[in-house]
């Protein structure tokens, strides 16, 4: 019977055997998943209430059946990958982490040339990322201004996607933040210049390699805390900027005096809820953004191979290795590194 990977209410991942038969609705495909990509939120929401749901977002497979609608832009047999959008109280259907899924937000045709494991390791990372430099900093692919940027975080899935997105953009020149270990690939995908996050004096560094001019444009892609001997990442880069700087962050940065807006995957569904540290956060549905968002997703699903790749993406097959693979990339352990399972559990 078809296994299913479920997180339950206090945030830990399990097997559950769902004999269910899913049905599309109006505006729904159900696809035969052979690929989902694995995020550290498939875990992480649970701690904001997401959870007590089939977990997963990112998918890849082939269409199985038709929901009212969607006949005028998919056909029974189309390979195809997408995510679904975070909710509360998730009817099972809508989890990605099992063999047959409905998908209602975001879906997209995946190229012949583009394996499904990868396609199923690229929406969320890619549209975060474009959330990040298209809505928030304003930049635009195709462009020739050489803006310079700091991405702080280069390897992990959402800044090395940032990278690519950031050179498509024109900007230059690009720098980033990882372990030396990562410093080759990351210059590979266009970065400029690569620093390592750990170095005490990081900030001078950085700076000298400016000649000390400061950033317009920044993308912490960590919001990493300080302690008694370090900076937070998000202090190091407002020192870095410019006072009027754009600035976008993966996480929710609250202890600051400058705007940092925090990015998502999904701009197509409204986001109303309470986090752990009491703050609420809020924002509605916005459809011309997720619009960029997804045409920033179609140039580099598009262009893969050739202006944008998913670097070291790893199968894992088996329902206690994919149990794994949720827990090292909710506990940031994934360096540079993406995890796709293979289905059937």
């Amino acid at each position: 019977m078809p296994q299913a990977i479920w997180l339950n209410k206090d945030n830990e991942v399990s097997l559950r055997t769902f004999d269910e038969k899913w049905k599309p609705g109006k505006g729904e495909v159900l696809v035969k998943v052979e690929y989902s990509g694995v995020n550290p939120a498939d875990i992480k929401h649970g701690y904001l209430g997401f959870h007590e749901n089939i977990a997963g977002y990112d998918f890849a497979g082939v269409i199985l059946e038709l929901g009212e609608g969607m006949d005028k832009k998919f056909k029974v047999g189309d390979t195809v990958c997408g995510l679904g959008a975070p909710m509360l109280n998730k009817p099972p259907q809508y989890g990605a982490h099992q063999q047959y899924h409905v998908a209602r937000n975001f879906v997209h045709k995946v190229p012949p040339n583009v394996k499904l494991e990868i396609a199923a390791t690229m929406p969320v990372v890619v549209e975060t990322a474009a959330d990040g430099l298209i809505n928030q900093l304003g930049l635009k692919l195709g462009s020739k201004e050489q803006n310079p940027i700091l991405i702080w975080g280069g390897a992990g899935s959402v800044g090395s996607a940032a990278i690519q997105l950031a050179k498509a953009a024109g900007c230059y020149p690009i720098i980033t933040t990882a372990s030396p270990k990562n410093h080759a690939t990351l210059l590979s995908l266009g970065a400029d210049k690569c620093f390592d996050y750990r170095a005490t004096d990081i900030e001078q560094q950085i700076s000298a390699a400016m000649n000390g001019k400061k950033f317009p444009y920044v993308f912490d892609c960590v919001v990493a805390k300080g302690n008694e001997n370090t900076l937070s990442s998000t202090k190091i880069c407002e020192n870095l900027s410019t006072a009027d700087a754009k600035c976008a962050a993966a996480l929710p940065i609250v202890e600051s005096e400058k705007e940092w807006p925090r990015v998502f995957a999904c701009r197509s569904a409204d986001i109303d809820f309470i986090l752990p540290n009491g703050h609420r956060l809020v924002h509605k549905a916005n459809l011309p953004w997720q619009e960029k968002m997804d045409e920033a997703f179609t140039w580099a699903i598009e262009h893969y191979g050739n202006g944008f790749v998913m670097p070291n993406v790893k199968v894992v097959k088996g329902g206690q290795e994919s149990l794994q693979a949720l827990r090292i990339s909710a506990a940031g352990s994934a360096s540079l590194e993406k995890f796709a399972i293979q289905h059937p559990l």
